[in-house]
């Protein structure tokens, strides 16, 4: 230390006397470190998209005959060639393919609600809540099942809403979602954001006596999704094949997402 001390001393002397920066002298030299190599991750990306695309689309050769004469025999040929679509990015390619898959009544309102949700992914929001209407047109909230699938195009509905700021209907949606089904957990997240957002604003405008009540109402809304167990699956079933609900992001907001892959008939573990 009184080594280092003398050095870093003796610097600043000789930077005074020479008028310009000095470095001490120092018996370990510092090491320049190599730049980061980029390439490394730029490989490592391309050999997960290659994976990826592997895994989504892979030939048709490779598809076993037994699972192509299930497909014909389920009608959901279309249905999961437009999912793999949607999943690859090819959302306008996925669309055509939910068209076809619509013809089949009993898988309309899961494709409505995917093909709403990929005309959103394309920002066309009059298709995308033609879409979601039609779903909640083709599926009345009679049943418990029915009522889930309704709140899910409520919600979905509700997002596109509020995409085009029209914030009065989209709340509306939202609390429409909830009031069908209490466990609407992606509602409940969705219209919480929804008053924080609309809290900064307030806030940024000096209003804060108006933002704490929509702080209030977003914990509460928060709190309310954090209480559903969302890992427990829902699922419906068309054509006695099973179509597990999940959740996408599009556009920044979440929305439900309808999918089936055909592994499992009527398994007691979905």
């Amino acid at each position: 230390i009184l080594d280092q001390r003398t050095s870093v001393k003796g610097a600043f002397a000789k930077r005074r006397d020479l008028n310009r920066p000095m470095a001490p002298q120092s018996i370990h030299p510092a090491k320049q470190v190599a730049g980061m190599d980029e390439s490394k991750i730029q490989r490592m990306e391309a050999d997960m998209a290659k994976k990826f695309n592997e895994k989504v689309s892979a030939p048709m050769s490779s598809v076993r005959p037994s699972r192509e004469a299930e497909r014909e025999a389920a009608q959901m040929a279309e249905y999961l060639r437009a999912n793999e679509l949607y999943e690859k990015g090819d959302y306008l390619a996925a669309v055509a393919e939910y068209e076809v898959a619509a013809a089949v009544p009993a898988l309309r309102p899961y494709v409505q609600l995917n093909r709403g949700n990929t005309f959103k992914m394309l920002n066309y929001q009059k298709e995308a809540i033609t879409c979601y209407q039609q779903c909640l047109d083709d599926v009345p909230p009679d049943t418990p099942l029915q009522k889930q699938l309704h709140a899910c195009a409520l919600n979905n509905l509700a997002t596109v809403y509020e995409d085009v700021s029209q914030k009065q209907q989209a709340l509306q949606h939202y609390s429409g979602a909830l009031a069908l089904n209490s466990k609407c957990h992606v509602a409940a997240k969705n219209r919480a954001n929804m008053h924080l957002s609309h809290a900064k604003k307030l806030q940024s405008t000096g209003i804060n006596g108006a933002a704490a009540a929509q702080h209030e109402i977003a914990y509460n809304m928060y709190n309310r999704s954090l209480d559903v167990d969302w890992q427990l699956p829902t699922v419906f079933f068309a054509n006695d094949v099973p179509v597990r609900l999940e959740t996408r992001v599009v556009r920044g907001r979440e929305v439900y997402h309808c999918s089936t892959n055909l592994t499992h008939l009527r398994s007691k573990h979905l």
